[in-house]
């Protein structure tokens, strides 16, 4: 297979060089474990215009033992602060998430979910949905990685928390196996990243290390122009976290754009997209017909008698 490329699971989607980027608006657990608020993400990623839309699957008792302590983000000054009680209250069924995945496809809108636990990857690679999406939390989860790889399902790999030779280390996994239709995302796991911690320059590095079908960039900024400069630097898929609103309660919203600014995030990777051109210097048609009239013509400097010798003093550019 040619690793220039990444393709969905029925070959519809295909993100390769030359592609438009590839933008997901990553609703993740946004929806506070409503399904009828998972519901009204999609109409809203759709009028966004966003080319698909991401949620997260777990079961919290497969997930962490009661007890565990949060993230620091994650704490809130109100009620419990435990990962269990938490991710409990953000959990979304198999059958919600298949519900979501069903009107998504009514929507014609591409659905992408990142599974938490076996149980979870198991029962998205039976609902064949286009992509899977590890974590960065997962990247180094081998249970996960062998089952990806013994059904060659396409998958995006987010590497936060991982250094050049744990991305070399896995993606060779993956080639080594024969499963190249995967993609890379590179990540800064702190939720809102700082600027200093991106580092956008490791996106060409990116690519020849893990020898991916596509690179991309998981943006956990909460500014609107980070997703252009990663399509800048070579970013193929981008992606971010959506909300309705920044105040609402719940552990991603402060990481993510509402409505009104995801719509200026992809604008502006669309422009960039549009500015990016080639390394070829080419003249367009209209610069072209500028030119007949901004560029200077040679005349002469003064009246010339028939017969006189021109030198460089007798002429002049207007």
């Amino acid at each position: 297979m040619n690793r220039e490329v990444f393709r969905s699971k029925n070959s519809e989607i295909e993100i390769k060089k030359g592609s438009p980027c590839f933008i997901v608006a990553e609703v993740g657990v946004n929806h506070n474990g409503s399904l009828k608020e998972a519901l009204k993400y999609l109409d809203l990623v759709k009028d966004l215009k966003a080319d698909a839309v991401k949620f997260q699957l777990f079961e919290t008792e497969s997930l962490v033992k009661r007890n565990t302590p949060r993230a620091k983000y994650q704490v809130n000054k109100k009620g419990k602060n435990d990962q269990f009680s938490l991710l409990k209250s953000l959990e979304l069924s198999q059958e919600e998430i298949n519900q979501v995945f069903q009107k998504s496809k009514e929507l014609n809108l591409n659905f992408i979910c990142t599974p938490f636990d076996i149980n979870s990857l198991n029962f998205l690679i039976d609902l064949k949905i286009p992509f899977l999406k590890l974590s960065s939390g997962d990247f180094d989860n081998i249970f996960f990685h062998k089952r990806i790889i013994e059904t060659k399902y396409p998958v995006i790999l987010s590497t936060g928390m991982s250094g050049e030779s744990e991305i070399k280390n896995i993606t060779s996994e993956y080639i080594k196996k024969k499963h190249t239709n995967f993609a890379i995302l590179h990540c800064t796991s702190i939720y809102p990243a700082p600027p200093q911690s991106i580092n956008l320059s490791f996106l060409s590095k990116l690519k020849k290390i893990s020898k991916a079908g596509a690179i991309g960039y998981s943006d956990h900024t909460s500014h609107e122009i980070t997703g252009a400069l990663a399509f800048s630097q070579g970013a193929q898929i981008i992606e971010k976290h959506l909300t309705f609103s920044n105040e609402l309660e719940g552990p991603d919203h402060q990481a993510s754009l509402n409505p009104e600014n995801f719509k200026t995030f992809i604008s502006n990777i669309r422009y960039a997209q549009e500015v990016k051109g080639d390394k070829k210097k080419l003249l367009t048609k209209e610069e072209k017909e500028v030119r007949n009239v901004a560029r200077k013509s040679l005349v002469f400097s003064k009246d010339l008698k028939k017969g006189t010798k021109i030198t460089l003093s007798d002429i002049d550019a207007m």
